[in-house]
């Protein structure tokens, strides 16, 4: 699980058929850690209740908004720092407030 979680955010955006292969190695991963086979049935619920893992997904998304918060709380590292610009420091992205 370790290896999936690592650099999972740079898998944002990328096709389902490519997730789909990444839940194929946490669901064996899932198999292995609590000795059940293939073709059992509540693979999902020990997924989720018992080891507390998240879907592939939702892990990348997680991933993101840690990210994106330590930016944001200036706790991020300086490497991520010099490649991030928020969107309201770009003129074209600004919304501009208009006053009736």
């Amino acid at each position: 699980m370790s290896r999936v979680d690592y650099c999972n955010a740079i898998f944002a955006g990328l096709p389902r058929y490519i997730t789909d292969k990444l839940k194929c190695g946490l669901n064996a991963a899932v198999r292995l850690v609590t000795g059940t086979h293939t073709f059992d049935h509540g693979l999902s619920h020990l997924l989720h209740e018992e080891l507390h893992w998240l879907d592939i997904p939702d892990c990348i998304h997680y991933k993101l908004g840690v990210t994106v918060h330590r930016y944001l709380q200036n706790k991020a590292p300086e490497y991520l720092v010099d490649c991030c610009t928020p969107v309201s420091d770009i003129p074209s992205r600004r919304h501009h407030l208009t006053h009736a």
